[in-house]
């Protein structure tokens, strides 16, 4: 007693349209795809956050900038980065072994090519936390600026306090900044000291020549008074230029006493 479609077609029922994949249409799509996707974009940009990771690593290490990180600069460094981020932890040990670990052709250097597929070996040699390199590289350049800035303030200072000393009128004086105990750098001190007198006895000297020059005839009583040497002999020079005369020869040197040449 079977329907009247079941019993016109010997082939049985018809098939039920929109299930399965009955005349051509499509099926449902294997499970997993969009997740493997998914992880291969995940895998893909973490690969290339761990390169850039690793370049920064380097380029801190490579105090130089010369592209190779010799050992004692892979020492400077992971010190420096120890001393913040695990103070008292230098292990200078472990920080050899990595190094050589990475150093696998032996050269007493490493370039860029050696560590950029291991920044967990650097990490450790560095002593930044596990998972926290993209910050710590962030605190280690900013310590790092802060430390030139700090040591071009100084640098400029040092060169200002110099150029001041040997521009200082009194043969005599000295700044008081370079002598200030609390620096601790007496001999720097003492030096600058010494250049400025230096520079203001040879300052004196040519500026007498000049005037002697100008004014072979001066009295005695003009070189006696305290004006400075710098005004007379400008003053002696406008005269020379206002009067239209070309200045007398410079005399020959005075040789010393005993020589006979």
């Amino acid at each position: 007693f079977g329907s009247r479609q079941a019993r016109r077609s010997p082939r049985g029922p018809l098939p039920v349209l929109g299930r399965g994949r009955s005349r051509g249409m499509p099926g449902p799509r294997p499970a997993g795809g969009r997740e493997r996707g998914q992880a291969g974009q995940a895998e893909a940009h973490a690969a290339k956050l761990n390169a850039e990771l690793a370049r920064g690593l380097f380029c801190f290490l490579d105090a130089n900038g010369d592209g190779l990180v010799e050992e004692h600069e892979w020492e400077i460094g992971c010190k420096e980065s120890r001393s913040f981020f695990r103070p008292g932890q230098s292990q200078p040990k472990v920080v050899s072994e990595i190094f050589d670990a990475l150093d696998s052709k032996a050269v007493g250097s490493l370039v860029l090519e050696d560590v950029k597929d291991e920044v967990a070996s650097l990490c450790q040699a560095m002593g930044i936390p596990t998972g926290q390199g993209h910050e710590a590289l962030h605190i280690l350049q900013e310590r790092r600026a802060k430390a030139a800035k700090q040591r071009e303030a100084v640098r400029g200072a040092d060169s200002l306090a110099s150029m001041a000393a040997a521009a200082a009128p009194d043969a005599q004086s000295a700044p008081q900044s370079a002598l200030d105990p609390a620096r601790g750098d007496n001999k720097t001190a003492a030096a600058a000291a010494a250049a400025a007198r230096v520079c203001s006895d040879r300052r004196a000297q040519v500026l007498r020549r000049f005037l002697g020059v100008l004014q072979p005839e001066a009295d005695e009583a003009e070189s006696a008074t305290e004006e400075p040497l710098a005004i007379r002999a400008k003053r002696a020079a406008r005269a020379v230029v206002a009067g239209g005369a070309p200045p007398p020869p410079p005399a020959p040197p005075a040789r010393p006493a005993g020589d006979r040449r």
